[in-house]
């Protein structure tokens, strides 16, 4: 008899596969919440850009791989259509952040 894997357990697997799984333990409350105002003000979301002083300026995921030491490979990871209740439910739980 195969037990049935849920959801919650479907992303947790896959964040661990990912190699992302050491990001689960930063939380939002470390993060300095001036600047994550200043860059959300800042954020365009028809271009998704970052509007700054000096110009516009766009994160790539090769960003994202110098700065966090992440290699991108693999396929994306495609799950079930959720709503966003349960997005927030699972993201919360996953990550520790209060809603």
């Amino acid at each position: 008899m195969q037990l049935e894997i849920t959801l919650h357990e479907q992303i947790h697997n896959a964040i661990k596969e990912s190699g992302l799984f050491p990001l689960t333990t930063c939380s939002y409350q470390t993060i300095y919440n001036g600047l994550l105002s200043t860059f959300a003000g800042r954020w365009h979301t028809e271009t998704n850009t970052f509007h700054l002083s000096v110009g516009e300026m766009m994160v790539t995921l090769d960003d994202v791989t110098y700065l966090l030491d992440i290699l991108i490979t693999g396929a994306f990871y495609n799950c079930e259509h959720m709503d966003k209740e349960a997005a927030i439910s699972v993201l919360v739980e996953i990550l520790g952040v209060g809603y």
